[in-house]
């Protein structure tokens, strides 16, 4: 009698659940996490309303319990899209605790640092998220930012912008480029000079007494970026270990940066990151335990111009101790 292989259902084909409070429920529990606080929950039935949206914000006190949200938030997105969702920490001592608080749940999940990456194929199965760095994802050759990434859950989104815009920046420090250094210092002594204002650029870069940091006028930069490219080049910008992965992202585009000059360094910026370049399909998800205000501007100015959701602190009463909890509502949506 033949086989009807029909009937079988692949996997790929299965249902996985996508309700962030059932994925919770639906964990064997070992007894050392216990259920979700009333904040939590509300929290998560909240984004479950809007999680179709792509930039979210989940806002919460210190002790709040955000990082349990953001891993079931990450897996429910996992279990949504089948790709590769990030859960990303300000550092590996974080990875670390993030992990630990996975284990207790239990959920598990990835993990990349120091070059290491435990789970791996299961990963990239799509079947678990990854707990990393921002470092690892921003960085200029990347090994993640080569596909296409589902989701991004920003662990402590406050503290995260100045490690992106770092990776998006190049710091030249006049002991390992002085040629660069003196090169632009040289070239724009004139500019200081006809603005009368050659007195502090010597006690800068000169007499090196003075902590001011010099901003290089747009119209300058355009005139003579090409002349400090070559000799950034020459001097091996593009191949130094302090530099490379910030050259990887602005190689192209050094001509519509920010620069500033200080005693002994130079600084190269965009006036915005670009991170655009990196392929996000999905959904960005902030955590972030301060002021809604703040909120505002570090999300607006990271994300690309999509529909971004923003929720304010509010107090419920938990049980847990009789004491209270700050859990998000939705307060406005900004096109």
């Amino acid at each position: 009698m033949p086989i009807d292989f029909g009937r079988f259902k692949k996997r790929e084909d299965s249902q996985r659940e996508t309700h962030p409070i059932k994925i919770y429920d639906g964990l064997s529990r070992s007894g050392r996490l216990n259920d979700l606080w009333r904040g939590q929950y509300l929290a998560l039935e909240e984004w479950e309303k809007v999680r179709k949206d792509n930039d979210l914000v989940v806002s919460l006190n210190t002790g709040g319990g955000k990082t349990v949200i953001g891993l079931i938030q990450g897996q429910a997105l996992v279990n949504e899209t089948g790709g590769r969702v990030f859960y990303l920490c300000g550092s590996i001592q974080l990875i670390k605790q993030t992990a630990e608080v996975a284990s207790l749940m239990p959920l598990k999940v990835a993990t990349y640092y120091n070059r290491q990456f435990e789970n791996e194929v299961d990963f990239n199965k799509g079947e678990i998220l990854c707990i990393t760095t921002y470092q690892a994802l921003f960085n200029g050759f990347s090994r993640f930012a080569k596909e296409e990434i589902a989701g991004l859950v920003f662990d402590d989104s406050h503290v995260a912008s100045h490690i992106i815009r770092d990776h998006f920046s190049l710091h030249l420090d006049d002991a390992n480029f002085p040629q660069t250094y003196s090169t632009l210092v040289n070239t724009i002594r004139g500019y200081y000079e006809a603005t009368h204002s050659i007195q502090l650029f010597e006690q800068v870069v000169s007499q090196k007494l003075d902590p001011t940091v010099l901003f290089v006028p747009t119209f300058i930069w355009e005139d003579i970026n090409k002349k400090i490219i070559e000799v950034m080049i020459a001097e091996g910008v593009p191949t130094s270990n302090s530099t490379k992965y910030a050259w990887e992202h602005l190689r192209d585009n050094v001509d519509l940066c920010a620069v500033f000059l200080t005693s002994n360094s130079i600084e190269i910026t965009p006036f915005l990151p670009p991170v655009h370049l990196i392929r996000i399909v999905k959904t960005y998800i902030y955590k972030s335990l301060i002021i809604v205000g703040f909120i505002v501007f570090y999300a607006k100015k990271l994300a690309t111009p999509w529909i971004l959701v923003l929720v304010e602190v509010t107090t419920h009463k938990t049980t847990q101790k009789g004491s209270d909890k700050f859990v998000p509502s939705i307060i406005s949506v900004f096109n």
